[in-house]
């Protein structure tokens, strides 16, 4: 059985370098001319002597490129069997998710089918009654978050989903309210434009499913955007906490949500402690990094720096500050690492400064992680230049957007001038 690596197909040629200098793949899945090109750019920077088989999900016959190519026979030409839907063994390795931890490079995290069970099987349990109706999909599925909340949790179920790459609030109210969306897992800067649009359209927002569950994760849901979304539509979000190395492990549950709090660990087995720096469990109440253990973690890094720094005595230590209050429920604060979360997804900060030195004049960079009402979290960065007056800042955007995915790129860009 493959290992599948789900990756979004706006990666740009430098991001898909490292990912495959990560896990060397030998078959790549494309759709696109310009997903061949990016591969095609990506195996130059590399330097691997290693050429994977493509195989061609596109339309008509493949463009012309260095790799052996396979077209997968047609739709309806292969019979499919009952054998086709076994499940593989539980402890079989079947994804690898690239995350990102402040160190600069993407790390490949490897997952059990064990791992995906538990999580499904924990959040179908929390949400009673989510076979009531469809669940609008709008979350890209190469993040865990999406890809459990929205695909598999959902097909578990049997319910009908509701797909569509939506990004303004006023298509995210039609959908809820012409398909009576039952469930919609969702990012906050997408709660923030709903709420938007229900605020407008009162009539319409009325209309929404009467046991509709808004639940949100990818990053911080500010009490702001939870209040506009329940002032405008009548409904508590539940928020979600989770990483890629831990699946969803912390959920909210519907008609139980702690405002102020990411919820509650979704089995007894899933375990949340909150460590000194000495990596000793301080008692609840206490504020320090976060730790989780239990079925739902990963199986391994491709990197074993990763390995030997995040996972430790059988935990994984996320990064993450915290504190666990009396009733159990995980208080979030932010990071002690230098990574952040743009639209739910994962940006390196360390990344990000080191692109930007890559470029002509620039001697230094500093990227923080910043918050936007609207926006939610975002990236700020200050690169130090020799000489300020010929140096163009167009030019230096030019490059990260070359270099970067756009979720990535910086809100703000201060350039500073000196050598010190």
């Amino acid at each position: 059985r493959a290992t599948v690596a789900p990756l979004a197909d706006t990666v740009t040629a430098f991001e898909l370098a490292g990912m495959l200098r990560a896990a060397m793949p030998a078959v790549v899945a494309l759709a696109t001319s310009r997903a061949i090109a990016t591969l095609e750019a990506a195996l130059a920077l590399t330097s691997a002597d290693v050429v994977p088989t493509v195989v061609w999900l596109g339309e008509g016959v493949p463009p012309a490129s260095r790799f052996p190519c396979v077209v997968p026979p047609a739709a309806g030409s292969v019979a499919i069997t009952a054998a086709c839907f076994d499940p593989p063994p539980p402890s079989s390795i079947v994804t690898c998710h690239f995350t990102y931890k402040g160190l600069g490079r993407p790390l490949g995290v490897l997952h059990r089918y064990s791992s995906y069970a538990v999580a499904v099987d924990a959040m179908i349990a929390h949400h009673p009654g989510a076979d009531e109706g469809p669940h609008l999909v709008v979350l890209p599925m190469h993040p865990v978050y999406g890809l459990v909340s929205g695909l598999m949790a959902p097909l578990a179920l049997g319910v009908t989903l509701v797909v569509s790459r939506l990004g303004a609030g006023a298509q995210l109210l039609d959908a809820l309210v012409d398909h009576q969306t039952r469930v919609a897992c969702l990012v906050p800067p997408l709660l923030s434009t709903l709420a938007s649009a229900a605020r407008k359209r009162p009539d319409l927002a009325k209309r929404v499913h009467a046991r509709l569950d808004l639940a949100s994760g990818g990053s911080v849901l500010e009490d702001s955007v939870a209040d506009a979304v329940h002032a405008s539509l009548g409904r508590e979000v539940i928020q979600g906490y989770g990483t890629t190395e831990t699946l969803p492990v912390l959920a909210g549950r519907p008609g139980r949500v702690v405002r102020g709090t990411v919820g509650l660990p979704i089995r007894d087995d899933v375990r949340v402690a909150v460590l000194d720096v000495n990596g000793d469990p301080l008692a609840r109440g206490a504020r320090g990094a976060i730790a989780i253990s239990g079925p739902t973690l990963l199986a391994r890094y491709l990197d074993d720096e990763a390995n030997t720094r995040f996972v430790v005595g059988g935990a994984f230590r996320t990064g993450d500050l915290g504190h666990v209050d009396e009733g159990g429920h995980l208080v979030f604060y932010g990071r002690a690492l230098p990574f952040t979360k743009s639209f739910g997804q994962m940006v390196d900060l360390r990344e990000l400064e080191d692109v930007a030195c890559q470029f002509a004049g620039v001697i230094a960079a500093r990227a923080v992680a910043s918050s936007d009402e609207r926006l939610g979290e975002c990236v700020d960065l200050t690169v130090r230049v020799a000489t300020p007056g010929a140096f163009q800042a167009r030019d230096l955007k030019a490059h990260l957007r070359a270099s970067l995915s756009a979720y990535k790129l910086p809100r703000n860009l201060a350039v500073v001038g000196g050598s010190s």
